[in-house]
């Protein structure tokens, strides 16, 4: 809604040019804005990286489950990089006389705004309809499981996030057919206790037993 109401007053002063007047209280109020959105900045990178990762920052955002960190982070990056476009737009406006730089920084706000939001949306629809745990550890457990002696194949596997650090497993595995019930429950108890031990993030574990 902001990043619409921005590029709205953007186009407006595109037809209807105002004078800005004296810029200084725009600067303190700027600069006020940029000093206090640092702060928060900081200390949401900071919780964002309390998980190291190799990846690249987009790609840090995309693999994470929880949706209270990098909300706060990506809406300060926003509200960081908007301030400074806001700055510059003043500035421009008041050096050059025209209120044009400053309808384009509304403009450039406004988009800035609506990308981060889609982005927000994007990531956190996944979260909130169940989003799977990666193929890579989706195959990590594949072969983990097929090693077990009692186990002919992985038929299917489900999985989904419950909460940022707890995930619910379901597997569906074809076992030999000598086995006896007792052996099969064994050999599911083993299982289980080998991926949660190797996957701590694997709350739960269903086993599902089935014929080829």
């Amino acid at each position: 809604m902001g990043g619409c109401i921005s590029v709205y007053e953007g186009l407006v002063r595109f037809k209807q040019p105002i004078d800005g007047g004296n810029p200084l209280w725009s600067y303190i109020v700027i600069l006020i804005a940029f000093i206090f959105t640092s702060i928060s900045a900081y200390a949401s990178f900071k919780a964002f990286k309390r998980k190291p990762t190799d990846a690249s920052f987009l790609k840090a955002i995309e693999q994470s489950k929880d949706p209270s960190t990098f909300i706060i982070l990506l809406g300060d990056i926003g509200d960081l990089a908007g301030l400074v476009i806001a700055f510059a737009g003043v500035y421009l406006s008041y050096l050059y006389r025209t209120s044009f730089y400053d309808a384009l920084s509304s403009l450039l706000i406004g988009l800035i705004l609506i990308v981060i939001s889609l982005l927000l949306v994007r990531e956190s629809r996944s979260l909130l309809m169940g989003e799977p745990v990666s193929r890579q550890t989706i195959k990590k457990i594949t072969s983990l499981v097929e090693a077990d002696p009692s186990i002919v194949k992985l038929k299917r596997n489900l999985s989904t996030y419950l909460a940022p650090e707890e995930v619910v497993l379901q597997l569906t595995a074809i076992f030999k057919k000598d086995l006896t019930t007792e052996q099969i429950t064994h050999s599911i108890h083993t299982i289980s206790k080998q991926i949660q031990k190797q996957f701590p993030l694997i709350k739960q574990i269903f086993i599902e037993p089935v014929e080829k």
